[in-house]
């Protein structure tokens, strides 16, 4: 992540992170600091160690020195590092929640791929979170699910060549994994007694750090509730945003429900779009594959442009094309229910008549080739419905053609 500027201000204070268990062996010259909410632990110095113990209060950085009789110029690197794991925070910019915003690192990496670290261009991130769907929220734990049976499965793909697909997509495939510049991040870390508000929030700052590094990120839904603090954190970074949406819904609806305002209140699953559509950044989205009744009064608005599942497959194995703008920054949202049910029946919202895997990677050659993709997120995968690996097999191979073209 970004490089903390420790000391700009003149005088900074800061403040321990309350997650904390620090471990002082004095007579073995070493302690150990255990952050609880990412998992991760340090062996540092007992100086260290006592330098985070003087912050359990907030204090300033010129108390420390005088505490210490230590000089500022070595301390910096000190305050830098604490600051980066999240150990320590500087109480004028957040307050303890700041702690919270995290990823633990997982220990079954997708793919078999290295860590996070800040030079990858290619950074997996798992959303584990399913309550922005109405129907089921067992979305949620897909991020945990698909790491497990990649790992039993045996796919580590470092050295694959990729010859289950076809021979473009492998060429691309075969340099993202030879040039180890895709890494997996983890899961956002997600606590069953914070806010769905305060939930999207922490998305939303992971992903907006995620771009400030000029990284790229591909995240691993999680309901589709989790794309629009995603995309608003994109359009921090791309003033001028296109957005290319696969779907069976337009995810645009409204009810007389959402017109009342209360505390807390957020989007949905079923009106991210919305909220999407309605930000400046955002010039115009396309949807490709909508189809069924919940759809049989849409009609796309200025920024809007729907294309219905049998306009696509008139379109499809022609020369015709859907004439995308070039040249402009694309963020790509995927559903899962895009898809026929009856090829991936793994989600909780199925609707007939949807593309078969043929057809998607069609349509992506026609959507995707030469775009400049600046992230994706793949949402609405639910093994709550689905007892056989099918929608795992499926998301593999959809999420890994996505990822060729980025």
């Amino acid at each position: 992540m970004e490089t903390s500027n420790a000391v700009v201000s003149k005088n900074p204070v800061y403040m321990q992170s309350p997650y904390l268990d620090i471990t002082i062996l004095e007579s073995l010259g070493k302690s150990t600091i255990h952050n609880i909410v990412n998992g991760k632990s340090y062996d540092v110095s007992p100086l260290v160690a006592q330098i985070l113990l003087f912050f359990r209060n907030q204090e300033s950085l010129d108390n420390l020195l005088l505490q210490f009789g230590l000089e500022e110029e070595n301390i910096t690197k000190t305050i830098d590092f604490l600051l980066d794991n999240k150990l320590l925070v500087q109480v004028s910019e957040e307050g303890w929640e700041q702690f919270t915003i995290d990823v633990i690192a997982a220990k079954n990496r997708l793919f078999g791929v290295g860590g996070y670290h800040k030079k990858a261009q290619n950074v997996m991130v798992g959303i584990p979170f399913g309550k922005g769907n109405g129907k089921s929220a067992g979305g949620g734990e897909f991020p945990f699910q698909i790491r497990e049976y990649s790992q039993k499965a045996g796919y580590y793909l470092g050295r694959s060549n990729f010859q289950c697909f076809d021979a473009e997509t492998a060429k691309r495939l075969q340099s993202k994994f030879s040039k180890n510049d895709l890494v997996d991040f983890g899961n956002l870390f997600i606590s069953t007694n914070e806010s769905p508000a305060f939930i999207y929030e922490k998305m939303y700052k992971i992903a907006d750090k995620l771009w400030a590094n000029k990284q790229t990120p591909a995240f691993i839904g999680g309901d589709h509730s989790i794309s629009f603090p995603l995309i608003k954190a994109a359009a921090n970074h791309y003033p001028n945003l296109h957005i290319i949406h696969f779907d069976a819904h337009t995810d645009t609806y409204t009810s007389r429900y959402d017109n009342i305002n209360h505390w807390g209140k957020t989007h949905h699953y079923g009106n991210f779009m919305t909220h999407a559509l309605a930000l400046p950044q955002v010039k115009n989205v396309y949807q490709f594959g909508i189809r069924g009744m919940s759809n049989i009064n849409e009609k796309s608005s200025e920024k809007q442009h729907i294309f219905w599942r049998h306009e696509i497959s008139e379109k499809l194995f022609t020369p015709k094309t859907f004439d995308l703008p070039k040249n402009v920054p694309y963020y790509v949202t995927f559903d899962i229910d895009v898809i026929d049910p009856t090829v991936c029946p793994g989600t909780a919202t199925p609707i007939p008549n949807g593309f078969n895997l043929r057809e998607m990677k069609k349509l992506f050659d026609k959507t995707l080739a030469g775009k400049q993709i600046i992230g994706f997120d793949f949402v609405e995968a639910n093994n709550d419905f689905d007892k056989t690996d099918l929608t795992n097999q499926v998301f593999l191979e959809v999420f890994l053609q996505l990822l060729s073209y980025v």
